[in-house]
């Protein structure tokens, strides 16, 4: 898993990718954000699937990979409910993951 700018990206087997916003993870509050099935077939709890994604291009690309699909290349359009500057283009979210432009 990764955090950038308050998302967190977790790659989750045959449920593909996963995209939480984390800002109020302090008060037990994390929201789904967005999510690509790398592998629609199925749900199986094995290993097939996504097993990494990479966010922290800056420009809301994410790579996804999957074990039998391929590479996947990702536009994502998810923001995190975090308005203050820190999260506000390069640079933000210190302190909680690397920072980086927002991504869904």
């Amino acid at each position: 898993m990764f955090v950038d700018d308050f998302l967190l990206y977790q790659a989750n087997y045959t449920s593909g990718l996963w995209i939480y916003d984390t800002w109020k993870q302090e008060q037990g509050r994390v929201t789904m954000r967005g999510f690509f099935d790398v592998f629609p077939a199925d749900d199986r709890t094995e290993f097939f699937g996504s097993w990494g994604a990479y966010p922290y291009f800056g420009d809301g690309k994410v790579v996804v990979t999957s074990s039998d699909e391929g590479v996947f290349v990702l536009q994502s359009r998810a923001k995190s409910s975090d308005n203050s500057d820190r999260s506000a283009g390069k640079g933000g979210g210190q302190g909680r993951g690397k920072g980086g432009g927002s991504a869904r």
